[in-house]
């Protein structure tokens, strides 16, 4: 009976050993699930501020694309508006340089009828009496 005694002992210090050991291992694991749930918490955290940032600069990103977009649809409006006016401009130095050829031709014409008119008044000028071709022949007479 001292041996199944004995045996009872070893069994039972065992079987505190074995709980101590079980108590031990139990208070690591609890010690690294909450290490864990920290580092959780602190990734839950990055995460988040991740995702924030990520909101924040997919706003960034379209309101960008749409100051773009607006930038572009205005420059194209103003190149049409350019362009229109290059075309009027253009219209008008063709017609300022038809009626520039116009006047010139008109100027050379009047500068014909003018030499041409001059040359009459002088052939009238010089047929009048006391004129160059009258005294002419009223020498030649003498």
């Amino acid at each position: 009976m001292l041996q199944d005694l004995d045996q009872l002992a070893n069994r039972i210090s065992r079987l505190v050993s074995y709980t101590e050991r079980l108590k031990s291992e139990r208070s690591e694991l609890l010690s690294r699930v909450k290490l864990l749930e920290q580092e959780r918490s602190t990734l839950r955290d990055q995460l988040s501020s991740q995702q924030s940032e990520y909101a924040s600069m997919a706003e960034i990103v379209t309101r960008h694309q749409a100051e773009m977009e607006n930038a572009k649809r205005i420059a194209e409006e103003a190149q049409e508006t350019l362009y229109a006016e290059l075309i009027q401009q253009q219209e008008e130095l063709a017609a300022l340089r038809e009626r520039i050829q116009l006047s010139e031709s008109k100027s050379a014409a009047l500068e014909q009828a003018a030499l041409l008119a001059r040359d009459q008044v002088d052939t009238i000028l010089q047929r009048l009496p006391g004129g160059p071709v009258a005294e002419a022949l009223t020498q030649g007479d003498a």
